[in-house]
């Protein structure tokens, strides 16, 4: 969970400087961002005894990505260069990388709500859990 608050932290604060300006308040204050993001909607859902009410947020959550990823696409395809320079690499591997990834999976296994999710499964066992979770990795690794 600390993993989001700081991945939301960074994102908010970058965003909010792009759409409300570099002075506002919500642009320069990380800890105000990630202190009320916490209580006023982390806190909540953490607390919610039974994962269905998030169903059809999560669904929303999901048309978002895709739409993100289509705007990603035809923003790409609009200012792309007429050619690609050679002195531009197309995809360059760092030792950085293995930071991301640790985040992001530190991130997504210590999720506490696992257990819930498991107990959800119409059938909880070990093997559907582990195609489920094999799924889940696998599609955010190709994202």
């Amino acid at each position: 969970l600390i993993w989001y608050i700081i991945l939301i932290g960074d994102f908010t604060t970058k965003s909010f400087e792009g759409l409300l300006g570099a002075d506002h308040i919500l642009a320069r204050n990380r800890t105000l961002n990630e202190t009320v993001i916490t209580v006023f909607v982390l806190l909540p859902l953490s607390l919610a005894k039974d994962l269905q009410r998030l169903a059809y947020t999560s669904i929303l959550g999901l048309g978002v990505l895709v739409y993100v990823l289509f705007i990603v696409i035809h923003d790409s395809i609009l200012n792309s260069p007429a050619e690609i320079s050679q002195d531009v690499p197309l995809c360059e591997w760092s030792l950085g990388i293995f930071e991301a990834i640790a985040l992001y999976c530190h991130a997504f296994v210590a999720h506490y709500n696992a257990p819930k999710v498991f107990s959800e499964l119409a059938n909880p066992t070990l093997g559907r859990w582990t195609l489920l979770v094999g799924i889940a990795y696998s599609v955010a690794f190709v994202v």
